[in-house]
């Protein structure tokens, strides 16, 4: 004999509680309650956008914010970075420029009585004074590895970009103040715009340097040499 098969049988909107507004309504009502509370915890849980996030939507505003700032923030989450302290980091920076300044303002002498000696350019005195007291008084250099000599042209992209010390301008506010073509310039530029000076970076190829724009005088320096390159 032949097996019959069986009717698939369904469950009726009466057995699901929906036949009736009241089960309509309570269904509506659960949908709308999970809408709310997963709504809700977004809201409070969902990561706040990050400064980058920001910078990125009002491009506008970026070349008013301090470079140095935009430096560190992405250098975040990067080998090297574990022990990054932005805020110490900008307050070390604000500290240097002004005592830079006072060094700079009490040699000005120097300029005004020769200025001859200085190409009758007080820019020039004053790029000249800011890299003599920055290498001098802090010491900042040039890495000394020898891997990282500006000569080696066989200094792989993985190996430079390996620490963000070697990259990023915090690498050089530490006690060996040494840094790379990367992060000088950067460095440079953040404590003279503190000064008031108007220092702007200059990309080149696979290097950086930086140049003195005040629109009446342009003035390239190099900050990876001994002096005023």
């Amino acid at each position: 004999m032949k097996k019959k098969k069986l009717p698939k049988v369904s469950p009726s909107p009466s057995q699901c509680g929906l036949e009736t507004p009241s089960g309509i309504q309570s269904l509506l009502l659960f949908l709308f309650l999970i809408a709310v509370v997963g709504g809700i915890y977004l809201f409070i849980y969902r990561p706040a956008p990050s400064k980058i996030e920001n910078w990125v939507k009002h491009p506008k505003k970026i070349p008013s914010l301090d470079i140095a700032l935009m430096n560190l923030e992405c250098a975040k989450g990067l080998n090297g970075t574990e022990d990054l302290n932005i805020p110490e980091t900008l307050e070390m920076l604000d500290q240097w420029a002004a005592q830079i300044k006072k060094r700079t303002d009490q040699l000005m002498g120097r300029f005004y009585v020769n200025p001859e000696n200085y190409n009758h350019s007080e820019a020039y005195f004053r790029m000249l004074a800011f890299v003599s007291i920055l290498q001098s008084d802090y010491s900042v250099r040039y890495k000394e590895d020898s891997l990282f000599r500006l000569d080696n042209p066989s200094l792989p992209d993985e190996l430079f970009f390996k620490d963000a010390k070697d990259i990023f301008i915090h690498g050089i506010m530490e006690k060996a103040r040494q840094g790379t073509c990367a992060s000088l310039p950067v460095l440079y530029v953040s404590l003279g715009r503190r000064m008031g000076y108007p220092l702007y970076l200059v990309p080149a190829k696979k290097h950086l340097f930086l140049r003195w724009d005040d629109g009446k005088e342009r003035i390239n320096i190099e900050a990876t040499t001994e002096g005023f390159g």
